[in-house]
């Protein structure tokens, strides 16, 4: 797997960003020491599917991926791209 040479902001920096949409959910969810179990729930999805989603085998709905960003306090930009949104 690729890595990005930029310091993670969502794990303080102690990382490199993952390349792809699955390795930045599986970090991300990993950053905040839950379980896929407990994320599916939270998200309203089931383990299995975040599972797939974690290994790149599904896409999330876009219901999936607004509650993913939520639960993870993280942007939907940087789950699906790596960057944060240029505000400026």
């Amino acid at each position: 797997m690729i890595q990005r040479t930029r310091a993670c902001p969502h794990c303080g920096g102690a990382g490199t960003i993952p390349e792809s949409f699955a390795d930045r959910l599986k970090h991300a969810r990993e950053t905040k020491t839950m379980t896929q179990a407990q994320l599916a729930e939270r998200v309203g999805t089931s383990r299995p599917q975040l599972a797939n989603l974690e290994t790149g085998r599904s896409d999330p709905s876009v219901a999936v991926l607004i509650g993913l960003a939520s639960e993870l306090a993280v942007s939907i930009d940087w789950l699906l791209t790596g960057s944060e949104p240029d505000h400026g």
